[in-house]
């Protein structure tokens, strides 16, 4: 076991716990997506190919080497997805209620009832402009990552708060 999994278990007795539960609840879902039957095409259509592939002699992702990669997708997408939600929630809605009113309004009359909102319904294009503006600030403001976005100036530069900056300039902090 490695020492960064003996320190969380020490310093938060239920860590290996929620562990095994989470490592459970991700193997369920996984094998349940892979003995689906559907046409729609995803990460899993592709994975469970491969895997078709190393049994028919080819090269191709192990059962194992499939179960860990989407761990690691799920993981990593939960994570990224559920930063962005509270920092648009929190720093953009809650504290500007007029652009929670706004998203409110563009969402109510975009649809009638819950039922409606899916992935497909709020992913066509021009449907929900404001609330992909809110999201789109929101990355901008928090990206969900462990360090900070490159910027670069285009265009004939820029004035940043009250500074003069040349184009092309790049900054990383």
């Amino acid at each position: 076991m490695r020492l960064g999994l003996r320190i969380m278990e020490v310093i938060v007795p239920s860590f290996t716990a929620k562990r095994v539960e989470y490592l459970e609840f991700t193997r369920a879902k996984i094998e349940k997506r892979l003995d689906l039957k559907t046409d729609r095409k995803d990460f899993m259509t592709y994975a469970s190919f491969r895997l078709i592939l190393r049994h028919n002699g080819e090269r191709g992702m192990t059962h194992v080497e499939i179960i860990g990669t989407s761990r690691a997708i799920l993981a990593a997408g939960a994570e990224t997805t559920a930063s962005l939600l509270s920092a648009a929630t929190y720093y953009l809605l809650e504290q500007n209620p007029d652009m929670l009113h706004r998203v409110q309004s563009e969402v109510r009359t975009a649809f009638k009832t819950g039922d409606e909102i899916t992935l497909r319904a709020v992913s066509k294009p021009g449907l929900l402009p404001y609330l992909e503006a809110v999201l789109r600030e929101s990355l901008r403001c928090f990206p969900p990552v462990p360090t900070s976005l490159p910027r670069k100036v285009g265009g004939a530069g820029a004035v940043i708060d009250g500074y003069s900056v040349p184009k092309d300039v790049c900054n990383v902090q």
